[in-house]
């Protein structure tokens, strides 16, 4: 009985060790997604429109 209890308690410290480096890793992900869309959005602000604003030839 004595042995279940500290493997489950072993088992839910490495499951907790596992859920935090996988967050660590998550969120330099999310911060770097983040940033690279603010500068895209950032950047097509700035540029203008695609399209050119001189009217079409084409009828």
């Amino acid at each position: 009985m004595v042995l279940r209890i500290v493997a489950a308690i072993i088992i839910a410290w490495l499951a907790i060790i596992v859920l935090g480096a996988l967050f660590d890793v998550l969120s330099t992900v999310i911060t770097l997604a983040l940033i690279a869309t603010a500068a895209y959005l950032i950047y097509r602000f700035f540029a203008g429109p695609r399209t050119p604003t001189t009217p079409s030839t084409r009828l």
